[in-house]
C-alpha cells in the first residue's frame, strides 16, 4: 500500500515538474492529482525539492543502469565507448528533470543536486577508465593517462548536453554525433 502511495506521488510530481519546471510546481497541484492530501506528500518528503531530488535520483539510477550493462554487454572497446556515448546522449535527452538541473546552473544552481551529479559523474570516470583500459590492453588505443582522457570526454559531452538540452539545439544537431564519435574514436586510436 505505501509504495502504491509512493508511485502514484512520484507520478504526479513528475508530471507537475516536467510542466511547471521545480519553481513553479505546487504541491497542493501534486496531492490534487495523485488524490493525496498535501500532508501526506510531507510524510514522505520534507519538501518540494526533496520531492524533486528523489525523481532525479530515480533517473539518473535507470540511466546508470542501463548504461553499465549496455557497456559491459560489449566486447570490442572502441564499440563500447561509441555505443555508451549515443545511448547516454539519447538517455539524457529523454530525461527533462536533468534538463532542468542544466538549465539551473545559469541562474541559480540546484545545489541539492550536487552530490546526485557527482556519483554520476563518478561513475561515469571509472566507466570509461575501464573502457579505456580495455582499449589499450586489446591494442585498439594509444594514450598516457585514462583518468585524464575520461574527464576530457566527460567534459566534451557535458558540453554537448549544455547546447543540447539547454538551448535545445539536439534535434537540430544531434544527427552530428556519427561525426563527432567518430573524431575522438580515431584520437583514441593506437598510431600505426
Amino acid at each position: 500500500m505505501e509504495s502504491e502511495i509512493l508511485s502514484k506521488i512520484k507520478q504526479a510530481s513528475k508530471k507537475e515538474f516536467e510542466q511547471k519546471g521545480l519553481k513553479k510546481a505546487n504541491l497542493n497541484q501534486i496531492a490534487k492529482s495523485c488524490g493525496k492530501s498535501k500532508s501526506i506528500l510531507y510524510y514522505y518528503f520534507d519538501s518540494k525539492e526533496a520531492l524533486f531530488l528523489e525523481l532525479l535520483r530515480d533517473e539518473f539510477s535507470q540511466i546508470t543502469s542501463y548504461l553499465a550493462e549496455k557497456a559491459a554487454s560489449q566486447e570490442d572497446a572502441a564499440l563500447a565507448i561509441e555505443n555508451y556515448l549515443k545511448l547516454r546522449l539519447l538517455l539524457f535527452a529523454n530525461f527533462s528533470l536533468y534538463h532542468q538541473v542544466l538549465k539551473a546552473d545559469f541562474e541559480k544552481p540546484y545545489v541539492f543536486a550536487q552530490e546526485e551529479r557527482e556519483k554520476f559523474t563518478q561513475f561515469e570516470q571509472k566507466l570509461l577508465q575501464d573502457l579505456l583500459a580495455k582499449g589499450i590492453e586489446e591494442g585498439n588505443f594509444y594514450f598516457e593517462n585514462t583518468q585524464n582522457t575520461s574527464k576530457m570526454i566527460q567534459m566534451i559531452f557535458f558540453s554537448l548536453e549544455t547546447q543540447f538540452f539547454v538551448q535545445e539545439k539536439f534535434m537540430e544537431y544531434g544527427f552530428l554525433m556519427e561525426e563527432l564519435l567518430g573524431v575522438l574514436l580515431q584520437a583514441l586510436k593506437k598510431k600505426k
